[in-house]
């Protein structure tokens, strides 16, 4: 088809309805042409070997979806940068970069011999406390007891719960040392947050790592992310949830299915465009984050109009037209008449 005069969107639609034609919007009935080859077997014989006989079709309004097509990059719906969160030397690598990983999955893992000896020490810390607090909380018994026959006096009684609530403290410091040394322990060992693909990881085993340095970033293949601009004429018609369709040029016979999920309330400042957000499921990790790709939309709307077959589109030196039959005065005959036209093929 070849479009005049219609958005973008009903170029769109319209290709849907009509494979392999074009459109065009012309004023009034409009008849096209098919220009057949001099002297065919085509309708009656022409009397005048001058004429050429033609067939015609009239063109009609048509009802159809409106749609649009945008342009846009895949993203990765997940994706997080890795840091060691403790220092120390690397003695095992659990991947590379690049690699697939699963959640979960030991990445790579630092010395753990102080965090091992740093636990124990802990550990040992809270035995000593433990036991200090065992013969503190007799020792208050015993003293309560002889304070009830008037024995010890205040002061004595006043120590010995001075000496229990010292105890208990000391354990509770003991058990937060304890499990302070259990989280480093932990930390030493750096996990898959997520099932995805390492793009980047770049330790080496044997190499020192420090406390925040960056190690990696993981991003997830699972969901990816397409977000297009739309105009104010159209955001109105594409609710929350809407479908899409998503190609990409490295796999033309595909079609993946999609879904707006987030859309903006205010348009972007540099583009005057309404940005929508797309979620496209990626179960067989065939799409790759940065691929260029297209998603049609459909618009909660219908739009009618002009449609043409292409065979009428005449392409020549450049120039594009459609001929037009118009009656010729005081006789039976018809006259037609070239006109030039902008074509647009729908995308």
């Amino acid at each position: 088809m070849t479009e005049d005069t219609q958005s973008t969107s009903d170029r769109s639609s319209l290709r849907r309805k009509l494979l392999g034609t074009g459109l065009v919007l012309l004023a009034g009935f409009v008849v096209l042409l098919a220009t057949a080859p001099d002297g065919g077997d085509s309708g009656a014989p022409s009397p005048d070997r001058g004429r050429r006989v033609v067939s015609s079709t009239l063109v009609s309004e048509q009802l159809v979806d409106a749609e649009v097509r945008l342009s846009g990059i895949l993203e990765a719906d997940r994706e997080v940068r890795l840091s060691a969160e403790s220092s120390g030397r690397v003695v095992v690598m659990g991947a590379q970069a690049l690699d697939p990983v699963t959640k979960g999955q030991i990445l790579l893992e630092i010395d753990p011999i102080p965090a091992e000896i740093a636990v124990r020490q802990a550990q040992a810390q809270v035995d000593r406390t433990e036991s200090e607090l065992a013969l503190a909380t007799a020792q208050s018994r015993r003293s309560t007891s002889l304070a009830e026959r008037e024995v010890l006096s205040q002061s004595e009684i006043d120590s010995t719960e001075s000496r229990l609530g010292v105890a208990r403290a000391a354990l509770a410091s003991a058990r937060a040392q304890l499990d302070r040394a259990l989280d480093d322990r932990a930390k030493r060992t750096i996990r898959a947050p997520f099932s995805g693909v390492l793009r980047s990881f770049q330790p080496q085993e044997g190499e020192f790592v420090r406390t925040g340095q960056e190690v990696g970033e993981l991003v997830s293949l699972d969901l990816l992310t397409l977000e297009v601009g739309l105009t104010d004429r159209d955001i109105a018609w594409v609710p929350q949830g809407s479908t899409a369709e998503v190609f990409v040029e490295a796999m033309p016979d595909r079609v993946f299915k999609g879904v707006a999920q987030r859309i903006a309330r205010a348009a972007n400042a540099d583009n005057r465009k309404f940005p929508v957000e797309i979620e496209v499921p990626n179960i067989d990790r065939n799409l790759r984050p940065g691929m260029v790709a297209q998603a049609r939309i459909e618009l909660a709307r219908s739009t009618r109009i002009l449609a043409i077959p292409r065979e009428a589109v005449l392409s020549q030196l450049g120039v594009t037209s459609v001929f037009l039959s118009e009656d010729e005065p005081d006789t039976d005959l018809q006259r037609l008449r070239q006109i030039p036209i902008r074509v647009r093929p729908v995308p």
